[in-house]
């Protein structure tokens, strides 16, 4: 698979895909027939499917099944290289409309270089149900491949283990926002008694929005570790947040002078209370 990519990708650096049946025949079922989907059978590699029977013209670019219509289809809509970025929220209500009579178990949107993983069982709006994006040109090829195995491979399609992670990494995309969310309100609470730590406050918070995340996991956010304190493998960094920690001008709330373990932040005295980012001593 790496070779194929290191492959595609000088391609794409000589511009070699000029449109989009260019990204659809000589990219994507490149990409697909790799991964184990048999691209001459069109019963399990259909092009042009009518995801919608009332609109003749919605139609899937290529329709991944693997024993008829079933909760394992993947869908991929392909468009010429460049052609998405304009208008990102224009292209998700088309594929929004893909699933509308058959839901596909991911959607996928690429125009071969960029590449849009949406995980079509989910609620919420079709822009939150994404929870995977790579660069084929940018990133690292062992990375991609690793998304493209973990995601597409036929075998893990049919064995649902694809379907599991994609839940695992959507679930924690959700913790993710919702403590990046509270995290000003948190910030609030530990200058108030009983003067929790950042993390303490940020369990608190969800807590009340019956949520439930632990410290460590609070804490891993605001160090910007959430997905390897998760267990995620090192390539699976599957629609990461900004990554939070302590301002450089933090100073700790009850102490006053900055904290001697605070992440990047100069020495303080010795021997005072807890720190607000849930470092212990200072």
């Amino acid at each position: 698979m790496q070779e194929i990519l290191l492959d595609i990708r000088q391609r794409l650096r000589r511009h070699e895909y000029k449109n989009e049946e260019h990204v659809r025949l000589s990219l994507v079922a490149r990409v697909v027939q790799a991964l184990g989907w048999d691209v001459w059978n069109p019963t399990e590699v259909y092009t042009e499917f009518k995801a919608t029977k009332k609109e003749d013209n919605t139609r899937v670019d290529v329709a991944l099944f693997t024993a008829g219509f079933e909760a394992t289809a993947v869908f991929i809509e392909c468009k010429a290289v460049g052609a998405f970025a304009a208008d990102l929220a224009a292209v998700e209500r088309q594929l929004r409309d893909y699933n509308r009579d058959h839901t596909a178990l991911f959607t996928i949107i690429t125009d071969g270089r960029h590449w849009r993983f949406y995980f079509s069982f989910t609620s919420g709006e079709f822009k939150d149900k994404l929870f995977c994006k790579f660069d084929l040109q940018e990133d690292e090829p062992d990375e991609i491949a690793g998304y493209l195995d973990t995601f597409l491979l036929r075998d893990n399609i049919l064995n649902h283990s694809a379907r599991r992670k994609a839940e695992a990494y959507l679930m924690l995309g959700k913790k993710e926002r919702a403590m990046q969310d509270v995290l000003p309100d948190a910030q609030k609470l530990v200058s108030q008694p009983p003067f929790p730590s950042l993390p303490a406050a940020m369990v608190q918070l969800l807590a009340a929005k019956v949520l439930t995340i632990t410290p460590a996991e609070a804490q891993a956010f605001l160090m910007g570790t959430a997905l390897a304190a998760a267990g995620a493998p090192h390539w699976l960094r599957c629609h990461p947040l900004p990554r939070l920690g302590p301002p450089p001008s933090a100073r700790c709330r009850r102490n006053g002078p900055l904290c001697r373990r605070c992440p990047r932040l100069p020495r303080g005295p010795r021997r005072l209370p807890r720190c607000r980012w849930g470092n212990g001593s200072c």
